[in-house]
């Protein structure tokens, strides 16, 4: 196959718009970074610019319909920041003598600059799971359209660390390597070493695994002899020191995806024989930097998870982390066993509960891989398929036949994949769903299903190859797609937003000019502030109950906890009945990593969320009520908070309405639009900060319960020995047994103050916050001084507001 190796991926979109119609005009430039078969890192060819641009178009493809959207906001969004930055200019402009007018003046220039460099969005991340060799980076270099971007499992295994894909500004593909640190390698080098030594146990394929991968790392740092070593001698090389720099951080950038993927693979591989030394034992994480494309949105982050465990405590950390902060997950698993694949059932599982509970996740989507590999014989057998089904007959040729037989196997099996997979995920959904009390952020129609083949997408994409597919029977396109509907989900929202502030302060200035009598601003400030002091107390009170009744289930959950606790522990140090002699290595891996150890044969092992497991059952129960963010109630947080903004929406408007009656009536309705603009914005700005604060609420008593076991983990992974299992759970139940008196109270009180901690935030934020709004919103000119008109500012922003308002709309109707 031919490469093309231009510099970047960059889609120029041009959009002119009146009122809400959108007509798109796209040129293009980029590489197709097809796959070569010339060995190296690079190869050049002359490629014709007719076969490049349809080569071009087809890689980049998005439905025109986002395309309108995603661009539509990406407008609105810089054209609000341009308008807000000339009225911050005009503001700058403003010279004062009168100091009511000079502190009036320096407040509004702080609010427009604060709405200039307001940051509109986090970063979305898609969260990508799947087992080694399923396919995951295979896939997300075709959805990039970037062939040889993230090296592929037939690079030997690859690395246990995140990589993050994201685009930016620049022109080149770039890199982050982060280490982990110097002590953080030279603890897990000890225990690694200690596996070397002890060597292989022929009875017990979990723990040769655990010893293979300790010689792998060691080797890949150290050389092939470094297992034959000890830790001591390792340890003067002072390889870390040498190789790793000081701020733990390393980057680098090449003009093409294959070249950058040649210079990443010494970070992300295992090294082959002969090779100079690799260095991805020591890598905590990974992030790949393209050039804008309209495939993966900016601000959009695909992370391609690690496929195994690892011994690495900060890595696995990290791992957690980063799932809480999904907001789509992917499982991947290979077409022909998907639909009975036990770890995404496991990963599933997991997600559901991490969206219901502890996290953001909105959408799981099942991507099954590798379609076109398939028997067709034995396929046609299995279905009794006729040739009249596959539109074969007498006449074609053996090719013409076989062409028929492969094109309708794969689409069949591909459509009998997805009803498999969507039936068993639907189903256990509603099996959880049947224990849910009420309605939380995901539901059973965010649940898909996609079969793709990366293999037939590139020959498609390939004048050298034929394919016997189109490109939509690929999957591949309809998954770039869903990119975009998970990015836009986010994006219109914020973006709405953002308008909507800045088209109340451009009300707000423009009311400015007309004069209002003093005793009305007075007047109303006062009716409208005690009214927002009474809300105050009942918000805090309905609050304090939700508290209440949080810690008073958290009471009888420490209870039973310190009951059952033992069982929780014993289960994990007694040898499990399918399990050989070499479990000793799996509980010392539990242990090396303070209770949490991810293993091919048992799966995710998380000791403390066990012990705290009584916690977490009278936990859970609230949690789904009173963090939910998409219904509001009386018993949940976002209820208290939709009542104190129905409440102060409806006295600023029978307030001001009162006073237009006897003042200006277009003043006071421009400071009404401001002081809703206003406040809309706070709520959702609370909303969003009390989602990523229930994530660390959630945490609190696993980890609480891991600080106090953390000892006992240290000691335990620091014995030897024939007796190991033995004196481990001698260590591990003697000390649970000691602290559960007053383990799980701490775990309680952590929990707690994390909640309070919350809970006195968003309470000073609501009262100093709308408060300053309030005072903002009912100032008055004096007149001294003449302010700039800001009239044509205003106009333009009603029109954008519409304009968003009716894109809006269009998006939710889907």
């Amino acid at each position: 196959m031919e490469v093309d190796n231009s510099d970047d991926d960059i889609i120029h979109t041009g959009v002119t718009r009146k009122r809400t119609t959108v007509t798109t005009t796209t040129t293009t430039k980029f590489s197709s970074d097809t796959p070569s078969k010339t060995k190296g890192c690079a190869t050049t060819s002359k490629v014709s610019p007719q076969k490049k641009r349809k080569r071009q178009s087809a890689g980049a493809q998005m439905s025109e319909e986002n395309k309108e959207v995603l661009q539509l906001c990406k407008d609105l969004e810089k054209e609000t920041r341009d308008l807000i930055n000339k009225v911050h200019m005009k503001l700058e402009n403003v010279v004062c003598n009168d100091p009511e007018e000079k502190e009036l003046v320096i407040t509004l220039k702080e609010k427009a600059s604060i709405l200039k460099s307001k940051t509109l969005l986090d970063k979305i991340y898609i969260g990508v799971f799947g087992k080694t060799g399923d396919g995951k980076s295979s896939l997300i270099n075709a959805v990039l359209h970037k062939h040889g971007l993230l090296p592929t499992s037939s690079c030997t295994a690859c690395t246990s660390s995140i990589i993050n894909v994201e685009t930016y500004s620049g022109r080149r593909f770039k890199a982050d390597i982060e280490f982990i640190t110097e002590e953080e390698w030279n603890k897990e080098l000890k225990d690694l070493m200690e596996l070397c030594e002890n060597g292989k146990d022929d009875d017990d394929s979990e723990s040769n695994e655990i010893v293979e991968n300790a010689e792998a790392k060691v080797k890949a740092v150290y050389g092939e002899r470094g297992p034959e070593q000890s830790y001591q001698e390792l340890l003067k090389y002072n390889i870390y020191k040498t190789i790793v720099p000081k701020n733990n951080k390393y980057s680098f950038s090449e003009d093409n995806a294959q070249n950058l993927s040649c210079k990443l693979k010494r970070y992300v591989c295992s090294k082959k024989s002969g090779e100079e030394n690799h260095l991805w034992p020591l890598v905590k994480s990974v992030t790949i930097f393209i050039p804008k494309s309209n495939v993966l949105p900016e601000g959009l982050v695909l992370t391609d998870f690690p496929g195994t465990g690892d011994s690495n405590k900060a890595r696995d950390e990290m791992w957690k982390e980063y799932l809480t902060r999904c907001s789509s997950v992917w499982i991947i698993s290979v077409a022909h066993r998907a639909d009975s694949d036990k770890i995404g059932d496991q990963i599933f599982s997991k997600t559901v509960n991490t969206a219901c509970i502890g996290g953001k996740c909105q959408d799981v989507t099942f991507v099954c891989t590798k379609t076109d590999q398939l028997s067709t014989a034995e396929f046609i057998k299995e279905q009794n398929i006729s040739p009249e089904e596959m539109n074969i007959s007498p006449n074609d040729s053996p090719e013409v036949r076989e062409t028929k037989e492969r094109h309708f196997c794969v689409l069949k099996r591909n459509d009998i994949v997805k009803k498999n997979v969507l039936k068993r995920c639907k189903e256990k959904w509603n099996r959880r769903k049947h224990q849910i009390t009420s309605e939380c952020e995901f539901s059973r129609d965010d649940i898909h299903v996609f079969t793709v083949s990366c293999e037939e997408y590139w020959k498609v994409h390939n004048d050298h190859y034929k394919s016997i597919f189109i490109d939509s029977e690929t999957g591949i396109p309809d998954l770039k797609d869903h990119i975009v509907d998970v990015y836009l989900k986010n994006r219109k929202k914020v973006v709405s937003v953002y308008v909507s502030e800045v088209c109340g302060m451009l009300h707000l200035l423009t009311s400015l000019k007309d004069s209002v009598a003093n005793e009305f601003y007075k007047s109303t400030f006062k009716i409208i502030d005690l009214a927002l002091q009474s809300q105050m107390k009942e918000f805090a009170h309905e609050i304090k109950n939700l508290a209440t009744k949080l810690e008073n289930s958290l009471s009888q959950g420490c209870k039973k906890a310190e009951k059952v606790c033992m069982k929780a522990i014993e289960k994990r140090v007694e040898l499990p009945s399918n399990s050989n002699q070499g479990y000793h290595r799996t509980l010392k891996a539990i242990c090396q990593k303070d209770g949490i150890h991810i293993s091919r044969k048992f799966g995710e092992i998380d000791v403390n969320h066990e012990i705290a497991k009584p916690l977490y059952e009278v936990m859970e129960s609230i949690f789904r009520n009173m963090f939910q963010m998409k219904r509001g109630t009386r018993n949940n947080i976002k209820g208290c908070l939709e009542i104190f903004q129905t409440s102060m929406t409806t006295v600023i408007k029978e307030n001001l309405k009162n006073r237009s009656s006897t003042g200006n009536a277009e003043s006071w309705e421009h400071r009404e639009k401001f002081l809703i603009a206003q406040g809309n914005g706070f709520f959702i700005d609370m909303e969003n900060y009390i989602i990523e604060k229930k994530k660390s609420i959630y945490r609190s008593p696993a980890k609480s319960v891991q600080h106090k076991m953390k000892p006992a983990y240290e000691e335990a992974s620091q014995k030897k020995g024939s007796k190991l299992l033995k004196e481990m759970k001698r260590i591990l139940t003697t000390h649970l047994e000691t602290h559960k008196p007053t383990m799980f109270t701490y775990a309680v009180g952590k929990t707690m103050k994390e909640f309070n901690e919350m809970k006195a935030h968003v309470e000073r934020k609501l009262e100093t916050e709308l408060r300053k709004a309030l005072k903002l919103g009912l100032a008055q000119w004096p007149g001294h001084t003449i302010l700039p008109d800001f009239t044509e500012e205003l106009k333009d922003m009603i029109e954008k507001s519409n304009e968003i308002d009716s894109i809006r709309m269009g998006l939710e109707c889907d």
